[in-house]
């Protein structure tokens, strides 16, 4: 265990630590902290960088101006997020309140005591979202996406940008190939750079055929992957306002108007709005 006795800034410089670090001060802005293990902060957060391959536990709050990124391999524990991003492997548990912040949670988003508020931002779980209340009655824009794990849909939309750049280098190798091909010359009559060129071409096309096929069958797994929305679920214990959209696996739902003690699930493949069970 590394133990920072006060806060970090220009005294300690950033932190890269094979263990864990507990601080009992604050993270000022600007500075990295980086465990191979798990991060206590006795303090607050604000405008750092936080990177755990175990838990992050924020006895204080997390506030940045979308500067502060949080991210750990397990789970993030906070009084309140305001302005940040967060990204963890499985669950985000949160006090009092997550507000204007993008979240990302492999598995639950919960926020959990007396005033368990979600407002403005991006709120993203694989398997469930629960708070008090979502949104505001100002209607702020609030989305609310479960149903698919958001470091999968990451990792979809990066492979369908790889597939697309894989297939436009492909065509082009085909097209020049293709001009060769009608030229008529045999390859035994082709200068040494013209052959050399040439197996490098077919060379290339032959590994990004293999490439391809790696993607394509990736991106088939993910498909089947994202079909499993069924147990994904997004509780509101009090009240959710308009102005929330709430999208489980592919289906979105728009909320107009103030729903109390409501539960929404994925149903025939719309999202469906019961009570609390």
């Amino acid at each position: 265990v590394l133990n920072i006795v006060r806060d970090v800034d220009y005294s300690t410089g950033d932190i890269d630590f094979v263990g864990n670090v507990c601080i009992n001060g604050n993270i000022n802005s600007g500075f990295k902290v980086n465990s191979g293990g798990d991060v206590e902060v006795r303090g607050f957060i604000e405008g750092a960088e936080v990177t755990a391959a175990g838990s992050i536990l924020v006895r204080g709050g997390i506030t940045g101006c979308m500067k502060t990124l949080i991210k750990a391999r397990d789970s993030i524990h906070a009084r309140f997020v305001e302005n940040s991003r967060l990204d963890a492997g499985r669950d985000v548990v949160i006090r009092e309140a997550i507000m204007q912040s993008y979240i990302k949670a492999g598995e639950s988003i919960k926020v959990s005591d007396r005033k368990a508020l979600i407002v403005g931002g991006t709120i993203q779980a694989g398997r469930e979202v629960e708070a008090k209340v979502i949104g505001s009655q100002l209607a702020t824009q609030t989305i609310v996406e479960v149903g698919v794990n958001p470091h999968l849909r990451d990792e979809y939309q990066m492979l369908n940008r790889a597939k697309d750049e894989k297939k436009k280098t492909m065509d082009i190798l085909n097209h020049n190939l293709q001009v060769f091909q009608r030229s008529g010359i045999s390859p035994e009559n082709i200068s040494e750079r013209k052959r050399m060129e040439l197996i490098k071409m077919l060379d290339n096309l032959k590994s990004l055929r293999q490439e391809l096929e790696q993607i394509t069958d990736r991106i088939v797994t993910l498909e089947s992957e994202f079909q499993k929305t069924q147990a994904a679920r997004v509780r509101v214990l009090e009240i959710i306002y308009p102005g929330v959209r709430i999208s489980i696996g592919q289906a979105i739902y728009i909320v107009n108007d103030p729903i109390k003690y409501s539960e929404f699930i994925l149903d025939q493949g719309e999202v469906r709005l019961t009570s609390l069970r």
